[in-house]
């Protein structure tokens, strides 16, 4: 479960040695608010198939995915 105060890391697709890092700020229901790189924004919290819940901060294909 994603909660307040947490940083959550994930590794970029293209380069296994590129960890990018998000911090969550608050959680409010299904939205959080986070700050990365460097830029605060609100985004909502999703969950997949096997009830893990995950941050997608940004939409395009490569885009960094962050698991709980």
């Amino acid at each position: 479960m994603i909660q307040s105060s947490t940083t959550l890391t994930a590794r970029s697709v293209c380069d296994y040695d590129c960890i990018f890092s998000l911090d969550v700020i608050e959680r409010k229901g299904c939205w959080a608010t986070i700050k990365y790189m460097g830029r605060v924004s609100r985004t909502k919290i999703r969950t997949d198939e096997s009830g893990v819940e995950y941050l997608m901060p940004e939409k395009y294909s490569m885009a960094p995915i962050f698991r709980a």
